[in-house]
């Protein structure tokens, strides 16, 4: 994650968060991060709220000079793997569309896309739009709707409105970033 992140990677063991790593001659080439039952999302100034028995896979990144040997996706299978065998049911992560190595790891690794965000800031007023991918299961497409609602939005079909709060006052103490 960079020097000076240990402050914030303690942070994020305290708040229940795991980290992930594949490494190659002892070194940390490729990370990941796993919250149970939902996670702040800063870039989108919302909680991700799911079950129990659901994850979120987040801020990953492979070092450049392990990029485009897979590892990226082996992790991503590892992290499934261990989290399927402790009863996990279902496991949320997302990318920016732009993003092709993560997107095409993703699919490599059995995840379908569910929705397509857009989310805009203008100083404290928000607007978001959640669009159907193509051929989503619409039972996961509602679930992923109700997981990503936030309480200060006012929902209009498939486009949300709101007004931006302080984080400390929208998220549980302890969430990541």
């Amino acid at each position: 994650m960079g020097q000076g992140s240990g402050g914030e990677v303690a942070e994020r063991l305290r708040a229940g968060s795991r980290c992930f790593v594949a490494r190659l001659d002892a070194v940390v080439a490729c990370y990941g991060w796993v919250t149970p039952a939902g996670e702040w999302i800063g870039e989108m100034d919302r909680r991700l709220a799911l079950d129990v028995d659901e994850a979120y896979i987040w801020n990953c990144a492979t070092l450049e000079h392990y990029r485009r040997r897979g590892l990226y996706r082996s992790l991503l299978g590892a992290m499934l793997q261990t989290l399927a065998g402790e009863g996990c049911r279902r496991v949320w992560l997302g990318s920016a569309s732009s993003n092709e190595p993560s997107v095409r790891a993703f699919s490599r690794v059995g995840f379908r896309p569910v929705v397509v965000l857009d989310y805009w800031r203008l100083g404290a007023a928000s607007f978001f739009i959640v669009t159907p991918a193509a051929g989503a299961d619409p039972s996961t497409l509602a679930d992923a709707r109700a997981a990503l609602r936030s309480p200060r939005e006012r929902v209009v079909g498939r486009i949300g409105l709101g007004w931006r709060l302080a984080r400390e006052a929208t998220a549980p103490s302890g969430a990541g970033s």
